[in-house]
Parts: C-alpha cells; sequence; structure tokens
C-alpha cells in the first residue's frame, strides 16, 4: 500500500490525442487526451513511449456527476484501479473514492 505522498505534476495539453510531456509524475513523462464527446474525456499517460496508465473522464446525462476510472501500474509495477465519483455542488467535491495505490 502507499505512503500517501504528495505528488506536484504539471502538463500543459490540448485535446488531440498527441503526446505532451508531464513534469513531476512518478508514472509518467507524457500524456494524451482526446475528447470523445461533449461527456468523455480519454486519457493515455505513457512512460518511455509505453502506456503506463489509461483512463476517462465521463460527465453524467444530467451534469450533476463525473465519474473518473484509471486502470495501468505503478512506478513499482503494481496494478492501479481507480474510481473516483465527483458529485457537482457548490464546487466539485470528492463523493466517493476507490483506490488499489497510493504513490
Amino acid at each position: 500500500m502507499g505512503k500517501g505522498n504528495k505528488i506536484h505534476a504539471e502538463v500543459a495539453a490540448r485535446f488531440d490525442a498527441k503526446d505532451y510531456p508531464i513534469k513531476g509524475s512518478p508514472i509518467a513523462d507524457g500524456v494524451s487526451l482526446k475528447r470523445v464527446n461533449d461527456r468523455q474525456t480519454d486519457v493515455v499517460w505513457k512512460k518511455d513511449g509505453k502506456v503506463a496508465m489509461t483512463g476517462k473522464s465521463v460527465i453524467s446525462a444530467d451534469g450533476k456527476t463525473t465519474t473518473v476510472t484509471q486502470t495501468g501500474k505503478d512506478p513499482q509495477g503494481r496494478t492501479i484501479n481507480n474510481v473516483v465519483v465527483y458529485d457537482k455542488q457548490y464546487e466539485w467535491t470528492a463523493l466517493s473514492c476507490r483506490v488499489s495505490t497510493f504513490i
């Protein structure tokens, strides 16, 4: 199990499915974003040119929740399976979180 260490990663990317560099992430050194439709965005994180993790963010049809899923491997090769659901209130707030690995 992870130690709960904080990570500060930075990226500037467009939703064009091209690879963009990430600074500060132990999981990936590049990311690509693709807008599938008005409610879904797909993300691919890469390390040394190989896919390390994939994910998607989906906004519900009523716009009240966003579900983010991530799957892949951490730098130690452990499986990552994250599902986070955000409930729209005055601000976006984490409603529930199931995480198999923290880094």
